[in-house]
């Protein structure tokens, strides 16, 4: 489905900005958002997001592309936590 121009509001899951629109987002972690501010911020490149793109678990996290390079990128808010 389309969610391009609904009225829904979606924000990013670190800087907690709201977007009326979901093209200023990107997919992270399964269900995940993050802005490209904070892409910026933290200075993520197209192939490091786009391998969190499907990740589900903090295992798979560490594992994915970004955790071999120099940047700090820390977990989206409320990640993988137990219950």
């Amino acid at each position: 489905m389309d969610l391009t121009n609904t009225n829904m509001c979606y924000r990013c899951d670190y800087c907690d900005q709201p977007f009326n629109q979901i093209y200023h987002l990107t997919q992270i972690a399964v269900e995940y958002f993050i802005c490209r501010k904070c892409i910026q911020y933290y200075k993520l490149t197209a192939e490091v997001v786009g391998s969190l793109k499907y990740v589900e678990t903090r295992k798979e996290w560490d594992d994915a592309e970004w955790c071999n390079s120099k940047i700090f990128f820390p977990y989206p808010i409320g990640f993988d936590e137990e219950d």
